[in-house]
């Protein structure tokens, strides 16, 4: 049993350190698309401890594609696990589980590492780097659509 318990411990680190390092390459790739550097400040489990430092010119397109770039990435393994589900009409079981986990990266970051909560106003105006301040950015400068709906600062429902 403690053969099968360790290769247990072995099988989830090993994937679970290639899937965040494998979204974290794709921020470090982007941030230096754009003429920024990613730099990792601590590399062990569970979570890594990585910053980007990016332009202070920098346009809010080229932010938002140096901060996506990680979850752009595990996009990518789940379109080529799906792919290959495809054409051989199955694939192995761990397949499967990586493509899942991959998917989910996102929505558990914005949930449970970065709680943030929509109807708080301080969520729309600090944020700790994620995904959900560009959508932010996005919104207001693009949309012509206010965030705050009054001074009150209610968070505008279209949101």
């Amino acid at each position: 049993m403690n053969d099968r318990l360790g290769y247990a411990i072995y099988n989830f680190a090993t994937t679970y350190i290639l899937i965040v390092w494998s979204h974290e390459f794709g921020h470090s790739l982007r941030a230096e698309q754009v003429g920024g550097k990613s730099k990792i400040h601590n590399a062990a489990l569970p979570f890594p401890y990585t910053t980007m430092h990016l332009p202070d010119d920098i346009s809010l397109e080229n932010e938002a594609l140096a901060v996506t770039g990680g979850f752009e990435v595990n996009y990518l393994i789940v379109r080529s696990l799906q792919r290959e589900f495809i054409s051989q009409n199955g694939t192995y079981n761990e397949d499967l589980g990586l493509g899942s986990v991959h998917r989910k990266m996102y929505p558990l970051s914005t949930s449970l590492l970065v709680a943030m909560d929509p109807e708080d106003p301080e969520v729309w105006k600090n944020t700790a780097g994620d995904p959900a301040h560009i959508a932010l950015l996005t919104f207001k400068n693009h949309s012509g659509n206010q965030v705050f709906t009054s001074a009150d600062s209610i968070v505008n429902p279209d949101l």
